[in-house]
């Protein structure tokens, strides 16, 4: 058997062996790894001038692959980790025939936070048999049914089950208010619409909704559109001439399922993923998409659920410096709007007050209790058929 034969075979079997051994996260260096060393071979093997210009580009090919997935694979270590059963088995995806693109599952589950070394948070989340936040709370048959809309500022990330917005707010409504937390991490308002669109509150909802509040933040004009990382397959609406939404399905189907599964643990996908198309995902082309996803679902809460559609928004004197483009329009169309600057005025001057940790720009259980009470005051006074915002003085 020629050398070169022999090489090759014993680079292949080596590499076979590293495949079942090696972290996920290098699966891929070694694959190119072994690439360029497996090309490097061919090169030296190989005299026909034709053959041997295909493997000088394979070579190439290879060789840069290698080179960019180990460069990538550095530059990629986060200084954020997680820990716990948050990183286990508390997500369940719905894949490309589910309708919210993925959920928690039921049970309490833990999470750690890290920043390198130091600890940003620690807690557990509690999850009911319908997937949505635990939100402690004696419920009465005579309270009105408020369902909460949102993303991780209304879950409640790295926050307690007794340190939400949606808490604070039944708290502060002294029993008059049922409350149900839908918000989720990395939600938009497409899940929202999704979610009425298939009646998802007849399975969670005791009894009639009386109001409906969503929490929006600027990013959600990026999550709607489908530009982000880990929405793989929400529900992907589309605008049409005359300003409605229509649903198109998932984001994406399977056939992209097969290939993120094969390419998910590369170092240089990520890399470009998270730090090209991310980092540029803000588009104000998609505010007029976002804009249609949020009036579908005031259409469908009040005109099929009978009950007022408020909308409570992170605006510029919060700190989110484009999302005066989105108030703008959100006035224009009329929206029961309730600013955050109007329920903490000094959010973006001291910024540090109201958020988890300087490593996690995250609403701390200061700013939930400062957000629910001024809700609740507002509301309160209210009858249940008729729940509307009387303005309330800004929180302490």
């Amino acid at each position: 058997m020629p050398l070169q034969l022999r090489l090759l075979s014993i680079t292949i079997s080596a590499g076979g062996i590293l495949f079942f051994l090696v972290e996920k996260e290098g699966v891929f260096s070694l694959i190119f790894g072994l690439g360029t060393l497996v090309a490097g071979i061919l090169v030296a093997w190989v005299r026909q001038p034709r053959w041997k210009n295909v493997t000088l580009i394979l070579l190439s090919v290879f060789a840069c692959l290698a080179i960019s997935e180990i460069l990538c694979l550095l530059l990629n270590r986060t200084e954020e980790s997680y820990s716990g059963e948050y990183t286990t088995s508390y997500f369940r995806s719905d894949g490309e025939d589910g309708d919210l693109g993925y959920e928690p599952n039921p049970g309490n589950f833990t999470v750690q936070k890290y920043h390198r070394e130091h600890l940003v948070y620690s807690q557990s989340y509690a999850i009911t048999p319908q997937r949505i936040r635990e939100t402690p709370q004696k419920k009465r048959a005579e309270s009105c049914n408020v369902v909460f809309f949102g993303g991780s500022y209304t879950f409640g990330e790295g926050v307690g089950d007794h340190e939400t917005m949606p808490y604070f707010f039944a708290k502060g409504g002294d029993g008059k208010f049922n409350v149900y937390n839908l918000g989720f991490h990395g939600y938009g308002p497409h899940q929202m619409l999704r979610a009425l669109e298939t009646e998802r509150l007849k399975t969670i909802v005791d009894g009639r909704v009386h109001l409906v509040i969503y929490q929006g933040i600027q990013s959600h004009v990026d999550r709607v559109a489908g530009n982000t990382f880990w929405d793989h397959y929400g529900p992907r609406y589309t605008l049409m001439p005359d300003g409605s939404v229509r649903y198109q399905g998932p984001f994406h189907g399977k056939y992209y399922k097969i290939f993120y599964d094969l390419v998910c643990h590369s170092a240089l996908y990520g890399f470009i993923q998270e730090r090209v198309i991310q980092m540029h995902a803000f588009d104000h082309r998609n505010i007029p998409l976002y804009l249609g996803v949020v009036e579908q679902s005031r259409r469908a809460i009040e005109g099929n659920l009978h009950a007022p559609f408020y909308v409570l928004f992170w605006d510029k004197g919060s700190g989110d410096i484009l999302a005066d483009q989105i108030v703008e329009k959100f006035e224009d169309h009329r929206f029961r709007l309730i600013n955050i600057s109007q329920v903490i005025p000094d959010i973006q001057v001291n910024h540090e007050l109201y958020t988890l940790s300087p490593f996690d720009p995250h609403p701390n259980a200061r700013a939930h209790y400062l957000i629910g009470k001024y809700l609740a005051e507002g509301f309160k006074d209210a009858p249940c058929d008729s729940l509307t915002f009387n303005q309330a003085k800004p929180t302490r």
